[in-house]
Parts: structure tokens; C-alpha cells; sequence
């Protein structure tokens, strides 16, 4: 497990401050370049993504992602995370979805596990679950351990705009971001930072960006690996210091209602390290 924070001497240290999980977006970041400075290397999504194409397919070769959040009681994440990594994982393998990530809350909302599963399509996905439900070990030997001390579940179906990919280096710390657009802009918004992401890049890179289709609409998400807090910090402040950054800012900004933040471990048996 990766520690949270690296000293300049390259020791570890202990507690890390809280971030704040919701805040307003400031009406206005000003910028110090013209938005035409930018350069997009990555294609827009306007043409794939215009209003009258849905997201997610009932069939065809529209993959989706699913990210489940389950809240344990308190201080039972661990527990959780270990059923899930040995007798969940022994029984259901990539057989009923592939598992591309399992993260434990360490800032943010806490006792909570958070796990990313591909489809091929919905179809796959409602497949797939009906057989894991009927999984005679599922039933007999992972249920029992994990609904005492399971509080509630929550879901989002999500279509990928980047599609998860592993960080180059490992072990890392992750930090999901859930914005939540004004009615209707969240593909709007998508566009807008796909045309700067190479700029992003250059100071840290996405393991996936998503446009969430269900339960919450007008949502995008995206998770950030980074090898320490140290590291998400200077990586952030050279981020907003770039101007083509700051343009993408003012342009992309009006667009959005709410933004939270959750800093996550990953667990022993997630892909994502």
C-alpha cells in the first residue's frame, strides 16, 4: 500500500489532512492565454456524443462500466475488501465481469469499498449478474459474510470517454472526481476537457473519464492515480498555473453545479495497484 505522503527525505508521514468533498465552482477563473492557444490531440466526442445518440446500448458494441460503491459499517471496509478479494474473487474471477479496479475510502466518505466492473453491453451486464445470483457458492459462502455488515449499496452506469487503463508506475494513491453538470452539459463538458487533456497530461494522466448514464445523470467521472498526496498536490498546482489550463477552466467551468472529491487505496487483489 502506497504511503500518502512522502517527506523530502522519502519517509513516510502519518495522518493527512482532510480535503474538502464538495465545493461550488468560482463563476469565473481568468485566464491568461486566448482559448485558441490550445491544440487538441485528442478527437471530440461532439460526433459520437451529439443529444440524439444514447450513451449505452442494449446491444451492439457500446461498452459500459459499471462503478459500485457498497458503505460498510464502521471500520469494516477492511473486512469487506478481504471477502471480496478472496472468497468473492475465488468464486466469480472475471467470469461475470471483468474487474478493473477495488479501492478502499481513506479521504472523503469513509468505510466505503468502490469497484469498477467492464461489459460488453447492458445485455452482458444483466446476463451475467442473473448467473452470478444463481452461483450456489455466491449464495452459500460470499452473501452470508457480506450483507451483515453491509449498510447500502449505490451504482452508477457509466460510458466511457477514456477507458480504464493501468498507471504506468505503481503503487499509487487514487482520487476519484464526481462532477455534477448543469442539466444536459455533461457531454458538453467532456468535450471541453478532452481537446486540453494533453495539456493535463503532461502533470498527471486519468486511469479512466466517464460520462455517468445512470443512477445520477448529468454526471462525468474520473479517477487520477498518483504515487503520494505530494505528488497529486504539485501535480494539481502545475495544472492550474498552465494557461492553456486556465483557459479550459473559464470555458469549462460555467458548465458545472457541484464537484466532490474521494482520495482511495487500492486492495491487495485490485488490478489497479
Amino acid at each position: 500500500m502506497p504511503p500518502l505522503f512522502v517527506s523530502a527525505a522519502g519517509r513516510s508521514r502519518g495522518s493527512t489532512p482532510a480535503l474538502p468533498m464538495a465545493r461550488r465552482l468560482p463563476k469565473r477563473v481568468s485566464p491568461n492565454r486566448d482559448d485558441e492557444m490550445r491544440r487538441p490531440a485528442y478527437p471530440p466526442l461532439r460526433a459520437a456524443l451529439d443529444d440524439e445518440t444514447p450513451l449505452l446500448s442494449h446491444g451492439g458494441n457500446h461498452m459500459i462500466h459499471e462503478l459500485r460503491i457498497y458503505t460498510a459499517q464502521p471500520g469494516m471496509a477492511g473486512e469487506m475488501a478481504k471477502n471480496s478479494g478472496t472468497v468473492a474473487r475465488a468464486i466469480r474471477g472475471d467470469n461475470y465481469g471483468k474487474l478493473e479496479g477495488y479501492w478502499m475510502t481513506e479521504i472523503g466518505p469513509l468505510n466505503q469499498v468502490v469497484h469498477l466492473w467492464t461489459y460488453s453491453d447492458l445485455n452482458e451486464r444483466a446476463r451475467l449478474r442473473a448467473e452470478l445470483g444463481k452461483n450456489e457458492r455466491w449464495a452459500k459462502e460470499y452473501l452470508p459474510l457480506i450483507r451483515p455488515i453491509l449498510v447500502r449499496q449505490d451504482i452508477r452506469l457509466m460510458n466511457p470517454v477514456i477507458a480504464p487503463r493501468k498507471p504506468e508506475k505503481e503503487p499509487n494513491v487514487y482520487e476519484m472526481r464526481v462532477y455534477r453538470t448543469k442539466p444536459g452539459r455533461a457531454r458538453e463538458w467532456a468535450n471541453h476537457i478532452m481537446e486540453v487533456m494533453p495539456v493535463r497530461e503532461k502533470y498527471s494522466k486519468p486511469v479512466g473519464l466517464w460520462i455517468s448514464e445512470a443512477g445520477q445523470p448529468n454526471e462525468v467521472v474520473h479517477i487520477w492515480a498518483y504515487p503520494d498526496l505530494n505528488a497529486r498536490a504539485a501535480a494539481r498546482a502545475a495544472a492550474v498555473a498552465d494557461p492553456e489550463w486556465q483557459a479550459f477552466l473559464k470555458k469549462a467551468g460555467p458548465l458545472l453545479e457541484e464537484m466532490s472529491s474521494t482520495v482511495m487505496l487500492p486492495s491487495a487483489h485490485s488490478p489497479m495497484k
